[in-house]
């Protein structure tokens, strides 16, 4: 380990370490555990860290907050202050291209901290370098922040007007950050739910006790190397379990910052492509084009839509294919033109060996009777709650369902803002300043009048709203892997 980082107890074993430069083969720790790809853990990949280890001379690691394909997030106490800051470690091999350092320092030499973190940026406050088996890595010191946007989402009541707002309020925020990187000349290149966190209120005051008796006790689960020997150096003996849910309930705003820019890149020096995940991808990303501004800005509307009514855009479930997606989005927006038609052609060849049938999608008549947006919008919704207090009372007691509608008038204004965002074409698409200035957000605040507001009644249950047409899909792919179980 680097001189930079401690451990907080000696360790020793009868084991031997694997050979140097081989590639180590982990056994698989189930998805159930929510943990990182131990397998990454190789030269180039995560940097090994154990609660208790020192970051930096500095910073305690306390719990985890978070993982992804190239980083770590932990929560850490800062030994200096007291005070309760994250740290994300990136992986050597991401470190080395130091592409968030350098989109970093661009946005802080166009615009002052206030201006970037005003804009709901996330930038860190600090970064420095630590070393271990797998190489160097590149830390990021910033701000503790909350859950995902998704999960405060899910726990709002979409029946109230109190919901719209708060939700409507959240979009603006995004837009607003989107909108202050396009302005810079950045696209953020990964943009979906996952990468937007809500802030919370002031962590100063709380001890390490108190902030273990929120978080409960880090979970850990042993690490194995399929030949026996010891993982460590390279990994740690342990991957830890992410940090529950609702620790951060009671302290969580209605104010939201735009996260994880390992993805972004300058819109004139646009990469071949990017990591986003295909549900939020834009047509030329799915189909071998070249990213840019207008590519982030049919994430928004994904990410909106996804906000606003807990649904994805395109009801696509886990298992489904790129082609699935794509007749999706045909369905809306009808067949794919050139050059998509000859890349998706090429690219089906190339995989299975045989020219696919044309995707069809939905005629030109069919989408000019109704807006497709707007036909799923203004469809008959389900909401279900948990009751209070009811472990005594019958199970079909337990819940209680909603059937409600969104209002006409959102039904258009959504629906319109969705169709000027969602083009083949990316030229066709509006651009950031039309979508900051729609009806649909324009009488949105950008933030709850005050930073410092905890969300409301909603945290005291679980809820989930769903459209008929995501009950239908639900129910189609239920009962196709049924009859599969049953034909085995």
């Amino acid at each position: 380990m680097s001189q930079n980082t401690t451990h907080g107890s000696e360790r020793s074993t009868s084991l031997s370490a694997p050979a140097e430069g081989a590639e180590i083969k982990y056994y698989e720790i189930g998805s159930w555990a929510e943990v990182e790809n131990v397998d990454l853990y190789n030269k180039g990949g995560l940097y090994p860290v154990d609660i208790g280890d020192i970051l930096g001379e500095r910073f305690e690691v306390v719990h985890k907050l978070g993982y992804g394909g190239f980083s770590t997030v932990w929560l850490c106490l800062d030994v200096r202050n007291q005070t309760w800051k994250s740290v994300k470690i990136m992986t050597a091999d991401h470190s080395a291209k130091e592409n968030d350092l350098k989109i970093v320092s661009h946005l802080r030499e166009k615009s002052s901290l206030k201006q970037i973190e005003e804009n709901h940026i996330d930038v860190p406050h600090e970064q420095f370098w630590i070393e271990s088996a797998n190489g160097r890595h590149l830390c990021f010191v910033t701000e503790v922040y909350g859950n995902m946007v998704s999960y405060w989402a899910m726990r709002q009541d979409p029946t109230t007007e109190e919901t719209r707002v708060a939700k409507t309020s959240v979009c603006r925020q995004i837009v607003k950050g989107v909108r202050f990187l396009h302005n810079r000349g950045i696209a953020h290149g990964d943009l979906k739910p996952a990468n937007i966190l809500m802030k919370l209120r002031s962590l100063d005051g709380i001890t390490k006790e108190q902030m273990l008796e929120l978080t409960g006790e880090p979970e850990q689960f042993e690490i194995e190397t399929v030949s026996g020997e010891d993982p460590r150096p390279h990994a740690p003996e342990y991957c830890v379990g992410p940090i529950s849910w609702d620790w951060c309930d009671k302290f969580t705003t209605d104010s939201i910052v735009i996260c994880d820019l390992g993805e972004s890149f300058h819109v004139d020096a646009p990469p071949e492509t990017t990591g986003i995940p295909e549900l939020f991808a834009a047509p030329e990303i799915l189909l071998e084009g070249v990213p840019g501004a207008a590519s982030d800005i049919w994430s928004l509307a994904c990410t909106i839509f996804e906000i606003r009514t807990g649904d994805t855009l395109f009801a696509y479930l886990w298992g489904s294919t790129t082609v699935n997606l794509l007749n999706m989005i045909a369905s809306y927006l009808g067949p794919m033109p050139e050059p998509y038609k000859s890349a998706y052609r090429r690219i089906m060849t190339e995989q299975y060996g045989k020219t696919p049938k044309d995707i069809v999608g939905s005629s030109a008549e069919e989408r000019g009777r109704v807006c497709p947006f707007e036909k799923t919008l203004s469809e008959e919704r389900h909401f279900s709650r948990d009751v209070p207090d009811s472990d005594d009372l019958p199970v079909e007691e337990q819940r209680t369902t909603t059937i409600w509608r969104y209002s006409q008038e959102e039904v258009s204004n959504l629906g319109d803002l969705m169709r000027k965002m969602i083009k083949y074409d990316p030229a066709e698409r509006i651009d950031i300043d039309e979508v900051f200035h729609h009806p649909w957000l324009k009488e949105a605040p950008d933030s709850q009048a005050d930073d410092t507001k905890s969300v409301g009644k909603s945290k005291s249950f679980w809820a989930l709203g769903i459209s008929i047409t995501t009950l239908s899909i639900l129910s189609h792919y239920f009962l196709g892997f049924l009859r599969s179980k049953t034909r085995r």
